[in-house]
Protein backbone atom coordinates (compact mmCIF):
# COMPACT_ATOMS: atom_id res chain seq x y z
CA UNK A 1 0.00 0.00 0.00
CA UNK A 2 1.13 3.54 -0.96
CA UNK A 3 1.11 7.30 1.05
CA UNK A 4 0.35 9.68 -1.64
CA UNK A 5 2.00 12.85 -0.90
CA UNK A 6 0.73 16.02 -2.18
CA UNK A 7 3.22 19.19 -1.98
CA UNK A 8 2.67 22.18 -3.59
CA UNK A 9 3.10 25.94 -3.52
CA UNK A 10 -0.37 27.81 -2.27
CA UNK A 11 -2.42 27.85 -5.17
CA UNK A 12 -0.89 25.44 -6.73
CA UNK A 13 -4.37 23.23 -7.53
CA UNK A 14 -3.28 20.50 -4.55
CA UNK A 15 -6.54 20.53 -3.13
CA UNK A 16 -8.97 19.92 -6.57
CA UNK A 17 -6.34 17.62 -7.07
CA UNK A 18 -6.99 15.40 -4.17
CA UNK A 19 -10.92 16.17 -4.21
CA UNK A 20 -11.03 14.58 -8.11
CA UNK A 21 -8.69 11.64 -7.13
CA UNK A 22 -10.88 10.87 -4.57
CA UNK A 23 -14.20 11.18 -6.67
CA UNK A 24 -12.24 8.89 -9.66
CA UNK A 25 -10.37 6.10 -7.60
CA UNK A 26 -12.37 5.80 -4.17
CA UNK A 27 -8.82 6.54 -2.53
CA UNK A 28 -8.87 7.66 1.28
CA UNK A 29 -7.90 11.61 1.71
CA UNK A 30 -6.33 12.23 4.97
CA UNK A 31 -7.70 15.05 7.02
CA UNK A 32 -4.72 16.98 8.42
CA UNK A 33 -5.18 18.98 11.59
CA UNK A 34 -5.15 23.08 12.68
CA UNK A 35 -5.42 25.31 15.11
CA UNK A 36 -6.04 27.87 12.58
CA UNK A 37 -10.01 29.34 12.19
CA UNK A 38 -12.05 27.92 9.63
CA UNK A 39 -12.27 29.94 6.51
CA UNK A 40 -15.45 30.07 4.82
CA UNK A 41 -16.77 27.37 3.14
CA UNK A 42 -14.53 25.00 4.94
CA UNK A 43 -15.52 22.22 6.70
CA UNK A 44 -14.73 20.36 9.76
CA UNK A 45 -13.53 17.14 9.37
CA UNK A 46 -13.50 17.84 5.82
CA UNK A 47 -10.69 19.94 5.05
CA UNK A 48 -9.06 20.08 7.98
CA UNK A 49 -9.81 18.94 11.80
CA UNK A 50 -9.98 22.19 13.48
CA UNK A 51 -8.67 21.82 17.26
CA UNK A 52 -6.80 23.77 20.15
CA UNK A 53 -3.66 24.45 20.37
CA UNK A 54 -2.92 22.70 23.56
CA UNK A 55 -5.00 19.67 21.46
CA UNK A 56 -1.74 19.66 18.97
CA UNK A 57 0.50 19.78 21.98
CA UNK A 58 -0.58 15.93 22.54
CA UNK A 59 2.00 13.40 21.58
CA UNK A 60 -0.13 11.64 18.88
CA UNK A 61 0.17 14.41 16.93
CA UNK A 62 3.92 14.93 14.46
CA UNK A 63 5.22 16.60 11.93
CA UNK A 64 4.16 19.88 13.19
CA UNK A 65 4.49 22.74 10.47
CA UNK A 66 3.91 26.91 12.38
CA UNK A 67 2.95 29.26 10.37
CA UNK A 68 3.38 33.07 11.57
CA UNK A 69 1.57 36.06 10.78
CA UNK A 70 2.12 39.85 11.07
CA UNK A 71 -1.60 39.89 12.79
CA UNK A 72 -1.34 37.31 15.05
CA UNK A 73 1.28 36.44 17.79
CA UNK A 74 1.20 33.08 17.95
CA UNK A 75 1.62 30.64 14.96
CA UNK A 76 -1.07 28.75 13.03
CA UNK A 77 -0.15 25.02 13.30
CA UNK A 78 -0.35 22.25 11.04
CA UNK A 79 -0.24 18.44 11.99
CA UNK A 80 -1.07 14.72 11.45
CA UNK A 81 -1.63 11.80 13.69
CA UNK A 82 0.11 8.76 12.89
CA UNK A 83 -2.91 6.34 13.00
CA UNK A 84 -4.28 8.18 9.95
CA UNK A 85 -1.78 7.54 7.83
CA UNK A 86 -0.96 3.61 8.42
CA UNK A 87 -1.77 2.57 4.70
CA UNK A 88 -4.06 -0.70 5.38
CA UNK A 89 -5.00 0.84 2.27
CA UNK A 90 -3.80 3.39 -0.10
CA UNK A 91 -4.39 7.12 0.96
CA UNK A 92 -3.78 10.88 -0.12
CA UNK A 93 -2.38 13.48 2.34
CA UNK A 94 -1.35 17.22 1.10
CA UNK A 95 1.51 18.45 3.71
CA UNK A 96 4.51 20.77 2.41
CA UNK A 97 7.95 19.76 2.49
CA UNK A 98 8.43 19.76 6.43
CA UNK A 99 5.38 17.54 6.89
CA UNK A 100 6.63 15.53 3.71
CA UNK A 101 9.63 14.83 5.66
CA UNK A 102 7.74 13.65 8.29
CA UNK A 103 5.88 11.25 6.67
CA UNK A 104 8.59 9.98 5.41
CA UNK A 105 10.91 10.00 8.41
CA UNK A 106 7.36 7.71 9.52
CA UNK A 107 6.72 5.61 6.94
CA UNK A 108 10.04 5.65 4.29
CA UNK A 109 9.10 3.67 0.97
CA UNK A 110 5.49 3.38 1.41
CA UNK A 111 5.57 7.55 0.46
CA UNK A 112 4.80 8.39 -3.01
CA UNK A 113 5.88 12.29 -3.08
CA UNK A 114 3.89 14.23 -5.34
CA UNK A 115 5.26 18.22 -5.94
CA UNK A 116 2.89 20.22 -8.33
CA UNK A 117 4.75 22.91 -9.93
CA UNK A 118 3.00 26.16 -10.31
CA UNK A 119 4.56 29.53 -11.77
CA UNK A 120 3.97 32.52 -9.94
CA UNK A 121 1.86 34.20 -12.50
CA UNK A 122 -0.51 31.28 -12.73
CA UNK A 123 -0.72 31.35 -8.70
CA UNK A 124 -1.11 35.68 -9.04
CA UNK A 125 -4.03 34.38 -11.67
CA UNK A 126 -5.50 32.08 -9.22
CA UNK A 127 -5.37 34.12 -6.51
CA UNK A 128 -6.87 37.69 -8.38
CA UNK A 129 -9.96 34.69 -9.51
CA UNK A 130 -10.62 33.44 -6.12
CA UNK A 131 -10.48 37.55 -4.82
CA UNK A 132 -7.73 36.71 -2.14
CA UNK A 133 -5.32 39.92 -0.84
CA UNK A 134 -2.65 40.06 -3.27
CA UNK A 135 -0.65 41.34 -0.18
CA UNK A 136 -1.13 37.49 1.50
CA UNK A 137 -0.55 36.29 -1.57
CA UNK A 138 3.05 37.88 -1.93
CA UNK A 139 3.67 37.17 1.68
CA UNK A 140 2.70 33.65 1.29
CA UNK A 141 4.68 33.64 -2.21
CA UNK A 142 7.74 34.92 -0.72
CA UNK A 143 7.74 32.41 2.48
CA UNK A 144 6.99 29.49 -0.29
CA UNK A 145 9.79 30.19 -2.35
CA UNK A 146 12.28 29.20 0.08
CA UNK A 147 10.48 26.00 1.08
CA UNK A 148 9.92 24.51 -1.88
CA UNK A 149 12.98 25.31 -4.02
CA UNK A 150 14.18 21.99 -3.80
CA UNK A 151 10.44 20.44 -4.28
CA UNK A 152 11.08 19.47 -7.92
CA UNK A 153 14.39 17.75 -7.10
CA UNK A 154 13.01 15.66 -3.89
CA UNK A 155 10.15 14.75 -5.19
CA UNK A 156 9.14 11.01 -6.79
CA UNK A 157 6.20 12.87 -9.64
CA UNK A 158 6.36 15.91 -10.62
CA UNK A 159 3.52 17.59 -12.48
CA UNK A 160 2.90 20.91 -14.10
CA UNK A 161 -0.04 23.12 -12.89
CA UNK A 162 -0.76 24.17 -16.14
CA UNK A 163 -1.51 20.35 -17.50
CA UNK A 164 -4.58 18.80 -17.91
CA UNK A 165 -3.12 15.61 -18.10
CA UNK A 166 -2.68 15.63 -14.28
CA UNK A 167 -5.53 14.45 -12.76
CA UNK A 168 -5.42 11.54 -15.59
CA UNK A 169 -1.65 10.71 -14.55
CA UNK A 170 -2.23 10.12 -11.00
CA UNK A 171 -5.49 8.00 -11.75
CA UNK A 172 -3.04 5.99 -13.53
CA UNK A 173 -0.46 6.11 -11.06
CA UNK A 174 -2.57 5.03 -8.32
CA UNK A 175 -4.45 2.37 -9.96
CA UNK A 176 -1.16 1.26 -11.31
CA UNK A 177 -1.47 1.44 -14.68
CA UNK A 178 1.53 3.92 -15.17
Amino acid sequence: MKIYAIVGQTLSGKTTLVKDLVTSTGIEQVTTYTNRPMRDGEINGKDYHFVSTKELENPQYFGHRYFYTKYREEPFIYAMKKEDLIPIQEKIVITDPQGLRAIKDEFGSLVTSVYINASEDLIRQRAKERGDSIDEVNRRLSVDRDLFVSAPYFADIVLDADSQDMLQYMCNEIKGER
